[in-house]
């Protein structure tokens, strides 16, 4: 679900659950993976622009809970300067790993990945 409102706030929602089962002979599974996200656009004025996006996942046959991620990005644009400053937050939850779970015909597998800790970047993008 999007807005397409001019004014001040706009946002996107969504969510996906898909449901996976395989069976055979010696083994049957099924499990669920779920992923959501939200997204919120502040338009301060014409130069001034805050953006929060939130991701939410949880899936199936895995020891972990959930796992979220929040990011923020402020930026501020110079059209008489014709450049962009943003501050960007990443990870402000301080999510340490993703796990997913996954099983096809041949084989099951859990796949974990470690992330990349809370970091703050700071940038500037100049058009010449």
């Amino acid at each position: 679900m999007k807005s397409g409102w001019t004014k001040f706030v706009n946002y996107e929602f969504g969510y996906d659950w898909i449901f996976n089962k395989i069976s055979s002979e010696v083994n049957s599974n099924n499990y669920m993976d779920q992923k959501g996200f939200a997204n919120l656009y502040f338009t301060v004025n014409t130069q001034f622009r805050i953006e929060s996006y939130l991701e939410y996942y949880k899936f199936g046959n895995t020891n972990q809970k959930t796992t979220q991620f929040w990011d923020i990005k402020i930026n501020y644009i110079s059209k008489k300067y014709d450049f962009n400053i943003f501050v960007q937050g990443n990870n402000l939850l301080n999510s340490n790993s993703i796990q997913r779970y996954s099983i096809n015909n041949i084989s099951e597998s859990l796949y974990n990945q470690r992330l990349i800790p809370l970091h703050i970047v700071f940038g500037i993008n100049k058009n010449f």
